[in-house]
């Protein structure tokens, strides 16, 4: 209940007339004066509430709250005209732990190192850091672009491993997973404390493939593909292999592609029935630009990036207020 009604009083200016005021020290209450301003206090035996007065005034003048102050003695709470600070006694000094003001909220751990930070003043921000302030994690926009993004970032990295974000290609906006290897995992079928995990072929194009059995008929045949494979493949890109089943040939050709499949024809005039294995690879319809060698995708500011790549340097956040109580 104390709280809040300390929160009420925040929302209404301290209009006191400094010709009313009494320095008399009531018992858990005390009005102190200093060269330049006021001092309020309320104890009680674990802790209390300042109010710290206006810092210039005169004989009669009316007098506005600097800051109020609610504390135990090991964990204060901080309210100034802009800003909210959340401060703990440590080792005999007053370390802040979570600064709140118009820029957004800061989070401190014991070492003064940030731990998070979400701001943002045209579009949001989240900055998760490491124990020793190494950024962790990114969310937010993809560098100056309005499209969302998450970048992970290595213990001692300055550049993001692994993300995902959201990029333009001819219009089209485009969801763009990254990291040093992909995977895929699933429940060992025979034993609970075991995973089976698969990497991800890479290569430097989006490729689409496509593969299955076929037959020949009189040494010969057509090969169609099928409808998801028809609308997702470039058929300007294709490439083709083929492996026969029977040992009695002098091999296949591929002596046509087009964009519904493509035909096969036994070498030497051959006329076998026999089945083979085909694959096709094409890239993907509307990624035949894919860059392979690209600039650096970097969502950090200016002034965070300065600070990264300083090793040891604690990142600068905003909010934080640096100078002590003077309770």
């Amino acid at each position: 209940m104390r709280y809040i009604i300390i929160m009420c009083l925040l929302t209404m200016s301290i209009n006191v007339s400094y010709s009313q005021m009494s320095w008399e020290q009531h018992a858990g209450f005390g009005l102190y004066k200093y060269p330049n301003s006021i001092h309020a206090s309320m104890r009680t035996y674990s802790g209390g509430i300042n109010f710290w007065l206006d810092s210039t005034y005169t004989e009669g003048s009316i007098l506005t709250s600097r800051f109020m102050e609610l504390y135990d003695g090991n964990e204060n709470c901080v309210f100034t005209k802009n800003n909210l600070r959340l401060t703990k006694n440590q080792g005999g000094s007053t370390v802040n732990r979570v600064n709140i003001d118009q820029n957004g909220i800061n989070g401190v751990n014991g070492g003064s190192w940030p731990t998070y930070a979400i701001d943002g003043t045209t579009d949001g921000r989240l900055r998760l850091y490491n124990g020793s302030g190494r950024l962790n994690v990114y969310a937010g926009s993809a560098g100056t672009l309005n499209r969302g993004a998450v970048y992970i970032y290595g213990e001692s990295s300055n550049r993001a491993l692994a993300g995902m974000y959201i990029q333009s290609n001819g219009g089209t906006a485009q969801g763009v997973l990254f990291a040093d290897v992909k995977n895929f995992k699933v429940q060992h079928p025979d034993d609970d404390e075991k995973e089976i995990w698969f990497a991800s072929v890479e290569g430097p194009e989006v490729g689409a493939y496509d593969r299955g059995t076929a037959q020949l008929s009189s040494g010969e045949t057509f090969v169609p593909f099928g409808e998801a494979y028809r609308l997702m493949a470039n058929p300007s890109s294709m490439t083709v292999q083929v492996t026969p089943h029977s040992a009695e040939t002098y091999g296949l050709a591929v002596i046509s592609k087009t964009s519904d499949g493509f035909y096969v024809k036994e070498l030497k005039d051959g006329n076998g029935n026999f089945t083979f294995d085909w694959e096709v690879k094409c890239v993907r319809r509307g990624h035949e630009d894919f860059e392979v060698i690209r600039p650096v995708l970097d969502p950090l500011s200016d002034e965070v990036k300065r600070t990264q790549k300083a090793e040891g340097t604690k990142p600068k956040l905003r909010g934080i207020i640096s100078n002590p109580s003077p309770f």
